[in-house]
């Protein structure tokens, strides 16, 4: 151990006694002695030893016991923002974040150098974030406090807020030219504005941006952050390719299609889908794309594939297959759709009990197309014992109750 035994001994005594409340006091004069000359510094080196040497709950003893400093606060809430040695808590790292901000408040001249006002914008930057989800006034109000000790950490998290939850596209754009270390982040909202935002307008400008960022983007490899920020500039191109005329090139639009796909995007690779199939008549590549959106289960690939197969022949096990697929994607027009296959033997062989099976759980899911099928069945006796008169009861049925899109 490199903690000396007197200081172990006394921690003890002191930790001891504080849990009592008759012997409390005796406690905090056992913790002053442990504590005696030692800076906060120090304090803060013997928990983290305390935490690399698995002693959990004395280091966090130390640590909430000496809660007036704010080294202390932020290592608190990082430790239960990281759940590295105690239990993810989210509750309780907003509260040393809000401890953490009011200290810094009261004793800003004390912590201001430029060491301590970064740590302390990053912990406003995360703390912000947090209130975004429940106050979004608070959230505001703590971006607004890290610009006025003079950290950036915040002006993108607020100018983000003012284009896309506050619709302020006035103070965005005063917070974005007022802010001299722009970066990506905070071109993209600003090249939105000029995309869309009438008084702002200037989509040669917007295009110009957004294809230089996602070219530079490109270049700064593959995360969380660098992906959302390319989907986002993306966005934006596609959007003026749409709604601008002079802008409208099928080469570029496939080729920003291409790089959305590449990243993520499923409504890119469904459009790439669609405008190999239709426009381009290149069935191969269609299916490609099909299929790479089949893979994130959209229901609308998934139904073109099917279609592309069934003007096709021999390929009656992947029809299959794909309209599994629809049922496992919720969507239960697909039960109705296996019952028929099984009604008429168009890519299986006829099996009069699975089309009935199919049928009735296509009903149980609210699909009313299965009454219709179940009263062909009866009517001409497929699988079933004919019976006009059960026909004509499903038949009714299925005219009482209105069709349901999936």
């Amino acid at each position: 151990m490199n903690h000396n035994l007197f200081f172990e001994e006394t921690i003890y005594l002191a930790k001891k006694y504080l849990s009592n409340h008759e012997t409390a006091q005796r406690g905090r004069l056992f913790y002053k002695m442990a504590m005696k000359g030692r800076s906060k510094k120090e304090i803060l080196e013997i928990a983290k030893n305390y935490l690399r040497e698995s002693q959990i709950e004395q280091a966090m003893w130390i640590l909430e016991n000496c809660q007036n400093n704010l080294y202390i606060l932020l290592k608190l809430g990082k430790l239960y923002r990281t759940g590295k040695y105690v239990q993810k808590n989210d509750q309780l790292e907003i509260i040393y974040y809000e401890k953490s901000a009011e200290l810094y408040k009261i004793k800003m001249r004390k912590y201001k150098h430029y060491q301590f006002t970064k740590k302390i914008g990053h912990m406003l930057s995360l703390y912000g974030k947090k209130a975004e989800s429940y106050d979004l006034d608070r959230a505001i109000e703590i971006y607004n406090f890290s610009i006025v000790i003079g950290t950036t950490n915040c002006i993108n998290s607020l100018i983000r807020i003012y284009v896309t939850k506050r619709e302020n596209i006035e103070l965005a754009m005063e917070l974005f030219n007022s802010y001299t270390d722009k970066n990506l982040e905070s071109y993209l909202y600003y090249t939105y504005i000029i995309s869309c935002k009438k008084e702002y307008l200037d989509i040669q400008k917007a295009m110009n941006i957004s294809k230089y960022a996602i070219a530079r983007l490109i270049t700064l490899g593959n995360n969380n952050q660098v992906t959302a920020l390319i989907l986002n500039y993306l966005k934006i191109v596609l959007n003026i390719f749409l709604n601008y005329k002079q802008y409208n090139n099928i080469d570029e639009i496939i080729k920003y299609q291409t790089i959305a796909a590449e990243y993520g995007s499923v409504a890119s690779m469904l459009d790439l889908g669609d405008i190999y199939y239709k426009y381009k008549k290149d069935i191969e590549s269609a299916m490609k794309y099909y299929w790479m959106a089949t893979e994130h289960n959209n229901l609308s690939a998934i139904q073109n594939l099917i279609k592309i197969y069934n003007e096709q022949k021999g390929k009656c096990n992947i029809i299959i297959m794909l309209i599994n697929k629809l049922i496992e994607c919720n969507y239960n027009d697909g039960y109705i759709m296996l019952g028929v296959e099984y009604l008429y033997g168009d890519h299986v062989e006829v099996d009069y009990s699975k089309a009935s099976f199919y049928f009735s759980q296509g009903i149980e899911k609210g699909c009313s197309e299965g009454y219709k099928y179940l009263s062909i069945m009866y009517e001409k006796g497929l699988g079933v014992l004919k019976n006009k008169e059960k026909a004509h009861e499903l038949l009714k049925k299925f005219n009482d109750h209105p069709i349901i899109i999936s």
